[in-house]
């Protein structure tokens, strides 16, 4: 009887943890997002706004554009009027894409996985060109700072990087 209760137990806190986990994945990431395999990316935003001029570069950070996924190899830069992007591979190619062009898809908000941790941001979510964009939460902060009409919705702290 003992073992039938202690497995019962075992299960149901296996579910609990699969929850809670679930719920941390879906907080972070702004809710469930479907990936569309067809959804435009670099390729598409360097044929609209490719550029030779860079300016000086920020250190190498981790984003999303359209379905790819460019871990630390991205370098952004602030002009006054356009924010460049730089791909850094083989054949590193940059893009000046102009404030006006950008639309807030989702701003970086703070959440609270549980009520013991840390405050953490999701990633800011933008788009330019018909191709999203997903920066961790500074990023698109500074980068939403820049915009025609910036939102006054963003917290005024620092975010955490």
């Amino acid at each position: 009887m003992l073992l039938v209760i202690g497995k019962v137990v075992a299960q149901l806190g296996m579910m609990y943890l699969g929850f809670l986990c679930l719920r941390i994945m879906v907080r972070r990431n702004g809710g469930f997002r479907p990936s569309n395999p067809f959804q435009p990316g670099w390729k598409q935003l360097h044929s609209q706004y490719a550029s030779v001029h860079n300016v000086h570069p920020t250190e190498a950070i981790s984003a999303r554009i359209g379905t790819g996924t460019y871990s630390g190899m991205l370098h952004l830069g602030f002009d006054t009027q356009e924010l460049v992007i730089k791909r850094n591979l083989i054949f590193s190619s940059l893009v000046r894409i102009p404030y006006a062009d950008i639309t807030v898809l989702r701003a970086p908000t703070q959440i609270r996985v549980t009520r013991f941790s840390d405050p953490e941001y999701t990633p800011g979510l933008l788009s330019a060109g018909g191709v999203e964009i997903e920066l961790p939460a500074y990023w698109a902060a500074q980068i939403i700072k820049r915009l025609p009409a910036a939102p006054s919705f963003l917290p005024t702290t620092s975010l955490g990087q």
